[in-house]
């Protein structure tokens, strides 16, 4: 039986917002540092990127723009200079979350 779409995607909109938290104030230096930050923070972006899988196809239609099936459309940069979340037309998230 599929997940419930509004419970994937409450999932993930909860997910964004903790990320987004937890990086209030913090720089480059700051995550580089905070092993434990880095790990949860890597950890959430998985966890949204999972989640995007259970979209039915006709939803993801809806928002062609973000680049749902890619294997990781939310990614830390290799080095820490940014962590990118796509830009949604549903008011949430921005593109960069987290730049120096």
């Amino acid at each position: 039986m599929p997940r419930d779409i509004g419970v994937i995607l409450s999932e993930m909109l909860e997910t964004i917002a903790l990320i987004e938290t937890a990086l209030v104030g913090k720089t480059r230096e700051d995550l580089a540092r905070n092993d434990i930050l880095r790990l949860a923070i890597q950890r959430a972006i998985e966890i949204i990127s999972e989640a995007s899988r259970h979209i039915p196809d006709v939803l993801l239609l809806q928002a062609p723009d973000v680049p749902w099936r890619r294997s990781a459309p939310w990614a830390i940069s290799s080095d820490m200079n940014s962590i990118e979340l796509p830009t949604t037309s549903y008011g949430t998230s921005s593109s960069a979350i987290f730049r120096t």
